[in-house]
């Protein structure tokens, strides 16, 4: 048996989405405890089980379940959901400790691309030759950094897992998904009930206007917006900032977090 498969994962995301009961979240947490009850050390690294069996705890590998452990922790906002996490280089950003990370992630980001892209070229299997998943490991589409930066969420992964995020965008002049063109999104701090970003329009002729998602399934409440206008009280599940021609804003909202059914709905 894996010791926590992406399946379950998202099973328990599932529920505590739906439910907002925190009891959801209580059966990864003890997973990952157990897990670390267990560990040992080699190398100087900690190593996990990654198998159970008949003979009990096997697989020991250096592998810490980031993934699960960032879900958790953006689940609940507990400190203590971090203690593992000390070097998490995202967590420790949101923590003002790492403030080098979105460059240096997406510097990391463009070079797995570019490495992609050259295994592609570099491809000599035909297509009746290929397995059918043997593309995946060229997928040159690195989302994680974008995920942590843009929306405040953690990947996702390949598992079929849902999107844990505290924001999400939506482009209210061309009515489509994401942030408008030329607007970009730099998520800085995460608290319980509120959240900091920079948002910029690069445009230098054009202002744009971006609707702000509270959650990726509208599953957060706004209670305000506080920018360089002042402080404004709100409610409701979007928020939309007018930015002007080549000027930034840097708002931060207040939330009451999964007080909404969450829904896939667009904002008009």
């Amino acid at each position: 048996m894996a010791a926590c498969s992406g399946g379950v994962r998202t099973a328990f995301g599932e529920a505590f989405l739906l439910t907002a009961d925190a009891s959801y979240i209580e059966p990864l947490r003890r997973q990952i405890a157990n897990l670390y009850a267990m560990a040992r050390t080699g190398n100087g690294r900690t190593l996990l089980p990654n198998k159970h069996g008949g003979n009990g705890w096997y697989a020991f590998q250096p592998i810490d379940h980031a993934e699960v452990q960032r879900d958790i922790y953006l689940w609940s906002m507990d400190p203590a959901d971090l203690r593992h996490m000390a070097q998490d280089p995202w967590m420790a950003f949101l923590a003002g400790a790492n403030p080098a990370y979105p460059e240096t992630a997406l510097r990391q980001a463009m070079e797995v691309i570019r490495r992609r892209v050259a295994g592609i070229r570099a491809d000599q299997s035909t297509p009746d030759t290929r397995a059918a998943d043997c593309p995946q490991r060229f997928s040159p589409l690195p989302v994680g950094a974008l995920v942590n930066l843009t929306l405040g969420g953690n990947d996702p992964g390949t598992s079929g897992n849902i999107l844990n995020a505290r924001l999400r965008y939506f482009d209210p002049a061309a009515r489509r998904a994401g942030l408008p063109d030329a607007v970009a999104a730099l998520v800085e701090r995460i608290a319980a009930d509120q959240i900091t970003l920079t948002l910029v329009n690069t445009d230098p002729v054009n202002a744009r206007k971006v609707i702000v998602r509270m959650g990726a399934y509208g599953e957060h409440e706004c209670t305000s917006v506080t920018s360089s206008k002042g402080k404004v009280e709100t409610r409701g599940r979007d928020v939309t900032i007018e930015l002007a021609a080549g000027a930034g804003e840097r708002p931060t909202i207040g939330m009451k977090r999964y007080a909404n059914q969450p829904t896939v709905a667009l904002p008009w």
